[in-house]
Parts: C-alpha cells; sequence; structure tokens
C-alpha cells in the first residue's frame, strides 16, 4: 500500500529489472497483433504454429552422416552447414493443387488456439492426426519424406538407405552431391519449413523459443535444447552424448523427464527457408569444402514485408506469451512462454544482431530466460566479449536485417548496457567468480540507470 501510495508509477509499471509481469493481469486476451495488418498478422500466427519437439530433433540428428549429408561431422559442421546440406533438402515437396492446399489449411485452422478449443487429450489427438497424415502422405504429391531404419528420410534419398554406412566413402559423397543438385533443379517441386514436415502441417504451439547463432557447432545448438529439456546449466555432457551418437539414451532421460515430446521454436527449423535464403549461399562450399546446391524451388522469396518470415520475430514472441498463458489457464498447468539462448564455446551469439534484439525483446517482455553455456571453462570467454558488446558492431547475413534491428534502437549506450545486464544477470545464477563480481562492479551505476531511470 505504501508504495501504492508514494510510487503509483511503479505499481502500475515495474522496472523490468525487478521480472514482475502484470501485462496479462492488465490487459488478459488482449490481441497483440491487433495493431498488425491482416497479412501481417496471419503469416506471424502461422510463424508461431511451428513448433517442433525435442523427438523430432534427435530423429532429424540420426539422419544426418547416415542418410542426408553424409560427410556430417559433429567436431566441425556448423548450423549453416546443416541447414544448407540437410534441412533445405528434406523440407522439400511436389508442388499441391489449389484444392489440395485449402484442404490441409483449412485442418490446420481448427487447430489453432485463439479460438480456446485446447483440450486435456490435445497431445494425444495431435500425434495421432500426424501419424495418419505420414500415413497417407506416401503418394507423389506429399512431403517426399518416408520411413527409414532411422526415422523419417527424403524420398529422393530412400535408395541411399541400403548402401549407406555411418561414415560415407567418397563415392557416395559424390552420388550424395549429385542427387541433391538433380532434385534441386526439379521444376515441380515446391519447399516448406522442415517443421511443418515433422508436424504433418497441424499446429504446434512451443513452450519456449531457441534463440543460437548459425555459426555454431550444430551439435552444440541440439545440445543445450536437450540441457534445457532436461533441467541442466551447461550442455557439454548433451553435447558428448550426441557426438557418441548416444540418442537413445538421450530419449531415454527425456521421456523420463516427461520433456520428450516438448515444443521449442528453432528458427533453423520453423523458419521456411525456402522462401527467405535457399537460392542464394554465401559461400560457394560448406565448412567441409564440399559445394553447396542452390535450391531452385518455385517458393516466392521475402526478405521483407508482410509475407517475410524474418521480421516478425517480435510480435510472434508476443503472440506465443498469449498462447502459452491461455494453455496454462486451461491446463492448470503454470507453465509460460520462454526463451533458451544457446551460447556458443565463444559466445558469439552476443555478436548476432537478431540474437542481441531477440535477447532483448525477450527481456521487455518479462520472459523467463535461460542461458546454456558449454562449459564452467568458456565462461572467461562469456564476460571479455560482454565487455566489448556494442550491437553497432553486430552482423547480420543481410545489411538489412540490420538497418531493420538498429532502426528500433533509440539509444545504443543504454541498449548496449541492457544487454549487458541481462546476460550478467543470468550468468551470476551459476557462474559467479571473481571476474563476474569486477564486471558486476563497472556496470552496476550504469545499469541502475538504463534499467530503472
Amino acid at each position: 500500500m505504501l508504495t501504492k501510495s508514494y510510487r503509483p508509477e511503479l505499481v502500475a509499471k515495474p522496472p523490468l529489472s525487478l521480472s514482475i509481469d502484470l501485462s496479462l493481469c492488465e490487459h488478459g486476451d488482449q490481441d497483440p497483433l491487433a495493431h498488425c495488418d491482416p497479412v501481417w498478422r496471419e503469416k506471424t500466427i502461422e510463424l508461431a504454429g511451428r513448433g517442433i519437439t525435442v523427438r523430432s530433433l534427435l530423429d532429424f540428428y540420426d539422419l544426418l552422416g547416415t542418410s542426408v549429408f553424409l560427410h556430417y561431422d559433429p567436431a566441425k559442421s556448423l548450423t549453416n552447414d546443416v541447414v544448407r546440406q540437410a534441412i533445405l533438402p528434406l523440407s522439400r515437396r511436389k508442388l499441391r493443387s489449389p484444392e489440395e492446399a485449402k484442404t490441409q489449411e483449412a485442418a490446420a485452422d481448427c487447430h489453432r488456439p485463439v479460438e480456446e478449443k485446447e483440450q486435456s487429450a490435445e497431445k494425444d489427438s495431435r500425434e495421432s492426426a500426424k501419424e495418419a497424415k505420414l500415413n497417407s502422405n506416401m503418394q507423389e504429391d506429399a512431403p517426399a519424406l518416408v520411413r527409414g531404419k532411422t526415422g523419417l528420410i527424403p524420398r529422393s534419398m530412400s535408395h541411399m538407405m541400403h548402401r549407406v554406412s555411418s561414415r560415407p566413402c567418397p563415392d557416395e559423397l559424390e552420388d550424395f552431391v549429385d542427387d541433391y543438385a538433380l532434385h534441386a533443379k526439379s521444376d515441380d517441386m515446391e519447399g516448406v519449413a522442415y517443421a511443418v514436415i515433422t508436424s504433418g502441417g497441424i499446429p504446434r504451439y512451443p513452450g519456449k523459443m531457441v534463440t543460437h547463432n548459425w555459426g555454431n557447432l550444430f551439435v552444440h545448438l541440439l545440445a543445450a535444447v536437450c540441457a534445457d529439456a532436461l533441467g541442466l546449466p551447461t550442455f557439454e555432457a548433451a553435447a558428448a552424448m550426441l557426438e557418441a551418437r548416444q540418442t537413445e539414451e538421450l530419449r531415454r532421460r527425456l521421456e523420463k523427464a516427461g520433456k520428450l515430446d516438448y515444443c521449442y521454436w528453432v528458427c533453423a527449423f520453423c523458419v521456411n527457408q525456402h522462401c527467405s535464403i535457399c537460392h542464394v549461399n554465401f559461400a560457394p562450399t560448406d565448412s567441409h569444402g564440399v559445394p553447396i546446391v542452390s535450391c531452385t524451388c518455385k517458393v516466392p522469396k521475402h526478405a521483407s514485408g508482410s509475407l517475410s518470415e524474418m521480421n516478425k520475430f517480435d510480435d510472434m514472441m508476443a503472440y506465443l506469451k498469449l498462447v502459452n498463458w491461455r494453455r496454462a489457464r486451461l491446463t492448470g498447468s503454470g507453465d509460460v512462454f520462454g526463451q533458451v539462448v544457446a551460447v556458443d564455446s565463444r559466445f558469439l551469439v552476443l555478436t548476432r544482431v537478431w540474437c542481441v534484439a531477440e535477447l532483448l525483446e525477450a527481456y521487455k517482455l518479462v520472459l523467463p530466460q535461460d542461458l546454456k553455456i558449454h562449459s564452467e571453462s568458456s565462461r572467461a570467454s562469456a564476460i571479455q566479449n560482454l565487455k566489448s558488446l556494442d550491437v553497432r558492431q553486430a552482423q547480420a547475413s543481410y545489411p538489412a536485417d540490420k538497418d531493420f534491428v538498429l532502426a528500433k534502437v533509440e539509444d545504443f549506450d543504454s541498449f548496449n548496457n541492457q544487454v549487458r545486464g541481462l546476460v550478467v544477470a543470468n550468468l551470476d545464477t551459476f557462474l559467479r567468480t571473481s571476474m563476474l563480481d569486477a564486471f558486476l562492479d563497472d556496470f552496476t551505476s550504469i545499469m541502475f540507470e538504463s534499467i530503472v531511470g
């Protein structure tokens, strides 16, 4: 009562540093996308429904080096390599007729959460629908996947399953590149987000969004997701299991924790790369020196505007916050939408402009945030990179992306200090050292002024 009397502004809008969220109490079911034009709003909702389960991510990992991306090496292959050499070819499918597209879209609309139609049996019904759709999709006009001994594989590559060992010989690698090159030049193919393939086209709304750097090792991205699902502060152990191909043991632990079918939102899988970057290669080869084959699918490309899938993360995060709040209210689970930051060993995630933007947007939305680092030994690098953090020096694949993000920043020094303080607050929970104490001392006064003032 005293606070309300003397500092009413703190009750109306508590400082973000206190992590007190009153927005849903005040606005309830208010649509966070009400300000958007209809096309932008529809695309944002579509993106929000592309969650992918941990089970599907592990199934995908089992394909690497066995039926797709035959030269995959967990110690060397980057997320960018995996997108180019595995996600893009696996997410191609035959063009649908207008009637087929309308039927699938109508089926998907029935599962939208905005009408509060989620029931306690939602998970079982969606899994049943997924299996039914996969069974019916064994026609040429369906997503080009069939079941192999390691899970779902692309139909165009299924003939390779009988001869691909755990490591391909040079001839097999050359055959794969030739097969993909032929597949990529097909005129009757379209592309979708990989998450659409795994869900059978039915919306899945994730409980967490994963912020990550495509220049990071892919195995570390997946390990960070597994570590978060298992409640581990670092992902070193999960990475070691993935590198040793102990995916069955990981599945067992995740299932025991009740997290095997938990949904995350990971841009590499959940954005339709075919409507954004599939036709452009920033390098002629991947990190192994193997040529990258450009995709020639017929999906229209949208780098900006209402149909783009690369400029809606802030609106999507706000929408998923509401979706998860509604789901928690219906089920009584108490779960809220959160963010996981998969931090590479050199902490370069903070040098990517989109990663920094997502980090601060989650902070503004008062979302629970959890940084997953490789190990305790990587903390020194983390602190050193924080000291030199400047969003103006952050990198982006497209200059327009950087311009888009920086245009939203009013005060760069304040922005940098907010991000530093945010990361320090997360690291402080398990990485308190003398170095971190000194860093905190340097920025405490500036942080207090920029966040509270």
